[in-house]
């Protein structure tokens, strides 16, 4: 083979790479994982950044509303409940240190049925830090 068309080969095969990546990372079923660590890192920075109690509930319905945006393009019949750890629940500006404990996921039934996921499925923080996400 000559050095032209190994190189025009090389070229082609990263730029199939690189749409894959591409689809693995934004497509119907990329790892929803990110989605969920994104949320909370949102919440992270909501809780370090808002200064009153009325901005960090504006912030936080919106930080809410992206994370079931982007679970609806994977099955649009998810419900999504979120558990909270409030370490200092009762004290003043306690909402400064809210924290996500787990991600509880049902998936519709449709969904399951064409994926094999498991209906019910809870995604913990720990586990998260366990599996390199953060």
């Amino acid at each position: 083979m000559s050095d032209a068309k190994k190189t025009v080969m090389k070229m082609i095969e990263e730029s199939q790479n690189a749409i894959r990546a591409y689809r693995n990372k934004h497509g119907r079923h990329s790892d929803y994982h990110n989605i969920i660590v994104d949320f909370i890192n949102d919440v992270e920075k909501i809780a370090n950044t808002q200064e009153a109690l009325v901005d960090f509930h504006t912030a936080l319905t919106a930080a809410g509303s992206k994370m079931n945006d982007s679970f609806t393009k994977i099955d649009k019949n998810v419900f999504i409940d979120i558990d909270w750890n409030l370490v200092d629940e009762g004290q003043p500006e306690a909402w400064k240190n809210l924290k996500v404990d787990r991600i509880n996921i049902t998936w519709s039934d449709h969904f399951v049925e064409k994926t094999g996921k498991n209906k019910n499925e809870t995604v913990d923080v720990a586990h998260l830090f366990i599996e390199g996400y953060f």
